[in-house]
């Protein structure tokens, strides 16, 4: 049986491609636990880039959401959407009290269509969605306490299985609502990567993900901050038809440059 949504807020100062929203940033929860931001691991090129862009915008504060079911939901409903479009249909199911398992799984498909279709997309997803609920009912008794008890890459694979959640969506799932180390390494930080001969340009997500995993220490915080700071950096510099080094932070790591 669902089980209604936890207690526990995932409340963020900032939103992936909106306007900044009050409350604690999951780095700030993850520190009031007794575990504070981390050093950057020495074994990797890309500390410097974690440092310099820290400097540059500070903590970013992500994920904007205040339930780890609102954390899910967004990150299905910004696939190939901006997260302004997303954050309409959050908002819609918020006022509907759909940001709660067992209300939400009871809602037809045809009501919750309706409610998420500022995101485009809105069967596809609707369908993800009931697929993920059926899912979560039968295998964690509706539970996302249990869900996020299993270990990170036995869950991993088993969101993988489900249609309509690809790589990308599954690691936002685990490092935002669940706090485990899997890099997001979405289209901003391919791209970044790749102009600055970190990785191929044909590179898929996997390759680009393990030099992230590679050069920084496995830890959910760093992973959090540092895909923030990027898509500040891809979104304000690195852009896909144009490229802004010039003015951009990460201009002295650029292939050929004296790094400072």
């Amino acid at each position: 049986m669902l089980q209604p949504s936890d207690a526990s807020t995932y409340s963020t100062r900032g939103t992936p491609a909106g306007p900044a929203r009050k409350g604690k940033s999951v780095p700030s929860q993850l520190m009031q636990r007794g575990k504070s931001l981390p050093p950057v691991a020495q074994n990797g090129d890309l500390r410097g880039y974690y440092r310099r862009l820290l400097e540059e915008f500070g903590s970013q504060g992500w994920w904007p959401a205040e339930t780890r079911l609102e954390v899910i939901l967004g990150a299905i409903l910004t696939q190939n959407t901006t997260w302004r479009n997303a954050a309409l249909g959050i908002g819609r199911l918020r006022d509907a009290g759909m940001l709660d398992l067992v209300p939400l799984s009871a809602t037809s498909p045809a009501r919750l269509q309706s409610l998420i279709r500022p995101a485009g997309f809105f069967r596809q997803k609707a369908r993800t969605i009931r697929g993920f609920l059926r899912w979560l009912d039968e295998a964690h008794g509706g539970s996302l306490d249990r869900m996020f008890s299993q270990p990170a890459e036995s869950l991993r694979f088993d969101l993988l299985q489900l249609k309509g959640l690809g790589p990308e969506t599954v690691d936002a799932i685990l490092l935002y609502a669940g706090g485990e180390p899997f890099f997001v390494a979405d289209a901003y930080t391919r791209r970044i990567l790749a102009r600055h001969g970190v990785i191929a340009a044909d590179a898929g997500y996997h390759e680009a993900q393990q030099s992230i995993h590679r050069s920084l220490d496995r830890d959910a915080t760093v992973y959090n901050e540092f895909h923030a700071l990027l898509v500040e950096v891809g979104k304000r510099y690195c852009r896909r038809r144009e490229a802004r080094c010039g003015s951009c932070p990460l201009q002295s790591f650029l292939p050929g440059m004296a790094a400072v």
